[in-house]
């Protein structure tokens, strides 16, 4: 009986060792294992503004996309709810070091801000692919504000669409 204990704890204390001693990242966790970062997509967006956001004053957006060819990429924005940010015409694009930038210039036109609703779509591999993102225009000090959704209670047979607030931080 002792010598089967005494037998068995040497056993576990080389096992032990040898676990010790192996390289680093060869006996990962099951937990570690599983959280693996998610793939990127095919389509990468940066958004930047100018200037921090004041009622009425223009300030200019400009939305960066990365891809494995800019070639055919396009941009679309849209304000959630156009009665809080006025939309200026899109410049031309202009592709350099491998990504394409457009700017446009957005008035706030609410002091509570908006929110900007921003797409990329272009060819990817021969297939067509996009990336959206949403960003808050928001003037300093100005808290997120709910409101009711556009569309009322959809009949039979129809949808009803309730579109919420959404922020990406980057």
């Amino acid at each position: 009986m002792k010598t089967s204990a005494l037998a068995s704890g040497l056993a576990w204390l080389i096992a032990w060792g040898a676990l010790a001693a192996a390289p680093p990242g060869t006996h990962d966790s099951p937990a570690r294992q599983a959280v693996r970062p998610k793939p990127a997509g095919p389509i990468g967006i940066h958004v930047r503004l100018n200037a921090e956001p004041a009622l009425g004053v223009p300030v200019t957006v400009t939305v960066t996309a990365r891809a494995q060819s800019t070639q055919g990429l396009t941009l679309e924005m849209r304000a959630d709810d156009p009665e809080t940010l006025a939309i200026g015409v899109t410049s031309p694009p202009v592709d350099r070091d491998g990504a394409r930038s457009w700017s446009v210039a957005v008035v706030p036109a609410r002091s509570e801000g908006g929110y900007l609703n921003v797409v990329v779509a272009g060819p990817v591999d021969g297939v067509m692919q996009a990336r959206a993102v949403v960003v808050a225009i928001r003037l300093p000090g100005a808290a997120p504000q709910a409101r009711a959704p556009a569309a009322g209670p959809a009949g039979i047979g129809r949808e009803n669409l309730s579109l919420l607030p959404v922020e990406e931080r980057f």
